[in-house]
């Protein structure tokens, strides 16, 4: 529905709309690091995108795209990709952990 009104990679695939949402869900009370995992999980779509011939307006409304065409959607590198990202996404979390050492103070304090 958000889709049909503001257009796929549009609006919601900007820094503007994450910055937005992690905004306002702290503003309403919600754990900060709950806040933090939703926005690791929206960046990381972001950046999935961004590896598709088609890009992103990150700097939405400007009309521009920025993208770095690596892979096409469904495509064996994509998989290959996401795979990679994913071993190291988890092994970074395994030696690092996760909770207050991730926390960035400087933006989560009220």
């Amino acid at each position: 529905m958000i889709a049909a009104v503001l257009g796929h990679r549009g609006a919601t695939h900007s820094a503007f709309a994450v910055l937005a949402l992690v905004s306002l869900l702290l503003h309403a009370g919600y754990r900060q690091e709950y806040v933090f995992a939703l926005a690791i999980g929206y960046l990381s779509h972001l950046g999935a995108d961004m590896l598709t011939p088609r890009g992103l307006r990150l700097a939405w409304p400007l009309r521009g795209t920025w993208g770095v065409p690596v892979c096409r959607t469904g495509s064996g590198a994509e998989s290959f990709i996401v795979g990679v990202l994913v071993c190291a996404l988890s092994w970074w979390l395994a030696t690092h952990g996760v909770g207050r050492s991730l926390t960035l103070p400087w933006i989560w304090r009220r």
